[in-house]
Order: structure tokens, then sequence, then C-alpha cells
């Protein structure tokens, strides 16, 4: 699984690629599954976003907040835009 360090800093919905799967202005990319797909159907490029790192049943998960339209929802981290690029 790959991993993600999350910076701390905002970030910005910087691309979508299908309806589940977003890319936020770091490069990183995000797949979003299950019911939580209905939640970022609104989500448009530029909202103010933040990562973070939560532990839920002794696993940890990503969450993805958009700040910009008060919602969350979980995410898989599936890797950084120029790597997934050229591969």
């Amino acid at each position: 699984m790959a991993r993600y360090y999350p910076s701390g800093e905002d970030q910005w919905l910087a691309d979508r690629r299908g309806a589940a799967t977003l890319v936020l202005s770091d490069g990183s990319v995000w797949e979003v599954g299950g019911t939580d797909i209905d939640k970022i159907a609104h989500w448009i490029c530029y909202s103010t976003m933040e990562v973070a790192e939560v532990v839920v049943g002794g696993r940890s998960v990503y969450v993805l907040a958009n700040k910009s339209f008060g919602t969350d929802v979980r995410a898989k981290f599936l890797g950084m835009r120029h790597e997934l690029d050229a591969a």
C-alpha cells in the first residue's frame, strides 16, 4: 500500500479523473469509494482541501476534507501523479 505523509498544509483540488479519482495540488492521487462517491459529485476544482490520517478500528485511513464545501470522505492514496503517469 502506498503511503502518504500529510504536510499539514491545505491543498486544493487540482483535477478529477472520472467519478471517483481526485488529484490534489501536491500531485497526490486519491480514490474515493462506496457511498462517499456521492459526496464528491459536487466538489469542484480549486476547492480548499485538507488531508488527514486517522486511526479507525485500529487501522490507519486517510480522510480528505473539502473545506470549501464542509464535507469529508475516506480515500485511498494511489500515489503521486508523476509516478502514476510514468507507469
